[in-house]
C-alpha cells in the first residue's frame, strides 16, 4: 500500500479516493448482495472513509483501505482482489478446509442466561466456598459481564465395531496332592458393537484452559436451533479458528476412541478380559458447525480479580477460580483436625504395640464365601474378616 499522507492534498486526490470508495462499495455488494455482518462492516467502513476523504485526514484514511482489502476479499469470496487507487492485489487462496464464517454457521444453542441471571449465578459461586469471608458480597465488585458465542464443530453419526477379546473364567480343580486350586480357563471371543456418537469441539482460540469444557452441554440436541443472526444481538462472537481437519484429528477421535472402547467392552465376559482389539466403520457421518452460548463474569475483591464462567444454555455448569478463603477460619477449620489425627496416630500405635490382638482370621476355600474374591496366583481362595 503506498503512503498516501504524505501525497499533496489537492481536489484530483479526493476525487480519486471517493471514486475508489464508491468501486469497493460496488465490489462488495456484486459479490456478496445478501445482507450480512460482513457486508454491513465493509458498508460502515467506506461511510468513515469518505468522511475521512472530505476532511483530508488521509493518515486515518489510508488505515481504512487496509482493512477494506481484506473484509471485501472476505466478501467476494474471490481469488485475487485489485485495489484501484494503490494497485496492491491480495490473493485470496480458498481451500477446502476454509474456516466457516457467520454465514456459513449451521446451528446455534440460544442464551436462556441474561446479565441479570449471571449476577446471581456469580454471587452464589461467591458464598458456595466453605472458608469464603463474612464480607465477600459486600466488599466484592463485579466488574464485567460478557455473553459470547464460541464456535464449535459438532460431529455426529453411527458406528459399527468389530471386536475380538479373551475372557477368563475360573473353575476349581483337586491337583495330585488332593489339594483345590483355582485355575482360568481362556476363550476366544468375538463380536459386534453398534452405536451413535456426538462429540462437540471447541474450534477458538479465546476460552482458557478447561473452560471449553462448557460446550458439553446437557439435551444438546433438544437445544440446537437452525442459526439466525437476530441471536447475536447484545452478544460477542468469536469466529472460527481451528479448521475442521485439525478439530476433528486433534480433538475428536482420541475421544471418539473413548466412546467406541467403552462401547466394545461392554460386551465383557466372564471374571477377566484381555486382549481387546477392534476395528470399526462409520455409516454416516455428519459435521455441524455450531455457535454456544458461554457467559463471563469477572469479580474483584481487595484488588484480585475473579473469573467465573457459565454454560449460557441454562444448565448448571461453573468453572471458576477458586474462590477467596478467610485464613483465620482456615486455620481454626485446619485445628479441628488435630483430635482426629491423634486419635489415628494412637490406633496405628496400638496395632503396631499389639499385633495379634488384630490379626485377620483366614477363611479357606469351600467356607461358603467363594463369591467374594479369588486369586488364581495363589491356587487358593483366601478371605479375611
Amino acid at each position: 500500500m503506498l503512503r498516501i499522507a504524505n501525497i499533496c492534498v489537492d481536489q484530483t486526490l479526493k476525487t480519486s479516493l471517493l471514486k475508489m470508495s464508491d468501486d469497493m462499495r460496488y465490489i462488495s455488494r456484486d459479490y456478496s448482495p445478501e445482507p450480512n455482518a460482513i457486508n454491513q462492516k465493509i458498508s460502515d467502513n467506506i461511510t468513515s472513509l469518505e468522511a475521512l476523504i472530505n476532511q483530508e485526514n488521509f493518515n486515518a484514511a489510508e488505515v481504512i483501505i487496509n482493512q477494506l482489502h481484506q473484509d471485501i476479499a472476505n466478501a467476494a469470496g474471490q481469488q485475487s482482489l485489485k485495489c484501484d487507487f494503490c494497485g496492491e492485489t491480495t490473493d485470496i487462496l480458498k481451500e477446502e478446509t476454509e474456516l466457516p464464517v457467520i454465514d456459513e454457521i449451521k446451528s446455534i444453542v440460544p442464551f436462556t442466561v441474561d446479565k441479570n441471571s449471571l449476577v446471581s449465578v456469580t454471587q452464589n459461586y461467591m458464598i458456595s466456598g466453605a472458608l469464603t469471608p463474612d464480607d465477600l458480597l459486600e466488599n466484592s465488585v463485579i466488574t464485567k459481564q460478557s455473553l459470547y458465542y464460541v464456535p464449535t464443530y459438532l460431529f455426529s453419526g453411527n458406528y459399527e465395531a468389530n471386536w475380538t477379546a479373551s475372557f477368563g473364567y475360573y473353575r476349581k480343580e483337586q491337583d495330585n496332592d488332593n489339594k483345590t486350586k483355582i485355575v482360568t480357563d481362556w476363550r476366544q471371543v468375538s463380536g459386534i458393537d453398534n452405536g451413535n456418537f456426538q462429540v462437540p469441539v471447541y474450534a477458538g482460540s479465546m476460552l482458557p484452559g478447561n473452560v471449553s469444557e462448557l460446550i458439553q452441554a446437557d439435551d444438546l440436541n433438544k437445544k440446537l436451533t437452525p442459526f439466525k443472526q437476530e441471536f447475536l444481538i447484545g452478544c460477542d462472537v468469536e469466529l472460527f479458528s481451528i479448521k475442521e481437519k485439525d478439530a476433528y484429528d486433534n480433538h475428536a477421535k482420541p475421544i471418539l476412541d473413548k466412546i467406541i472402547d467403552a462401547g466394545v467392552k461392554e460386551h465383557k465376559q466372564g471374571y477377566i478380559q484381555q486382549n481387546w482389539q477392534w476395528t470399526v466403520k462409520f455409516d454416516k457421518e455428519i459435521t455441524d458447525t455450531v455457535l454456544m452460548p458461554i457467559a463471563h463474569s469477572i469479580f474483584e475483591y481487595k484488588g484480585k480479580e475473579y473469573h467465573v464462567w457459565v454454560d449460557g444454555s441454562g444448565s448448571s455448569k461453573i468453572i471458576a477460580d477458586e474462590p477467596p478463603k478467610d485464613n483465620s477460619r482456615q486455620n481454626a477449620f485446619a485445628l479441628g483436625y488435630i483430635p482426629i489425627l491423634i486419635s489415628l496416630i494412637a490406633r496405628r500405635a496400638a496395632r503396631l504395640l499389639h499385633p495379634a490382638a488384630y490379626k485377620r482370621k483366614e477363611i479357606r476355600f469351600g467356607a461358603g464365601n467363594e463369591a467374594r474374591t479369588r486369586d488364581p496366583q495363589l491356587g487358593r481362595l483366601m478371605l479375611y474378616h
